[in-house]
């Protein structure tokens, strides 16, 4: 009797676990595809005024392995070098990105659609050049991820990738760059999900 209970014990956990399990691909396909439509709304945004953005972080891993935003991922990471950052709060960059439905948060420096203003976003980072160095303006994330940084020959001249069914710029030889930030096994993807959640902490001091 014990081992028919147990059998059946494991065998409910089984199944609940099995619909967690599709129940959360479920959710972070919808969030990419929230991401991909984010993504094909703000480039042409970014590019009509010649801000010179980056994949960064995740995003540019994702772009570089897998063609793709990863699959453990729930936003995107974006870089731009200091002499750019005014462009994102002129009015008429503000009125563009109204019109794609889009709106950027000059505190928190993240772009979220205008009809969800809580969980899907994309970061921007700052960076500047000191030397042969590319790094983050902001001394927080200097002291969060000290190994987020690029030489210059490593993220310029940047290089276009395929992104889902777009494109976007990156590091032209960021290889060097992952196994500061993730280790030699950056090649290797990973299924744990980690939700990034909005704190104190994304607020950017510059």
């Amino acid at each position: 009797m014990y081992t028919y209970v147990l059998l059946f014990v494991c065998g409910f956990c089984l199944i609940l676990y099995c619909l967690l399990i599709a129940e959360s691909y479920d959710k972070i396909s919808t969030i990419h595809e929230k991401l991909y439509d984010m993504w094909e709304k703000l480039k042409p945004v970014l590019e009509k005024h010649n801000v010179k953005y980056f994949a960064d972080g995740g995003t540019l891993l994702g772009a570089y392995r897998d063609r793709q935003i990863i699959a453990h991922d729930d936003d995107m990471d974006l870089g731009i070098m200091k002499e750019d950052e005014y462009k994102l709060f002129s009015k008429k960059f503000t009125d563009d990105l109204a019109k794609s439905h889009l709106k950027f948060d000059g505190k928190l420096y993240k772009f979220f659609p205008t009809d969800n203003l809580n969980d899907i976003f994309i970061d921007i980072f700052v960076y500047n050049l000191k030397g042969d160095k590319v790094d983050f303006v902001s001394e927080v994330h200097k002291t969060k991820y000290p190994n987020a940084y690029y030489m210059y020959n490593e993220l310029f001249p940047l290089s276009s990738y395929n992104f889902g069914k777009n494109k976007i710029k990156g590091a032209n030889n960021p290889v060097k760059y992952f196994l500061r930030q993730y280790g030699e096994n950056w090649y290797k993807p990973i299924k744990t999900h980690i939700h990034h959640k909005i704190t104190k902490e994304d607020f950017k001091t510059y």
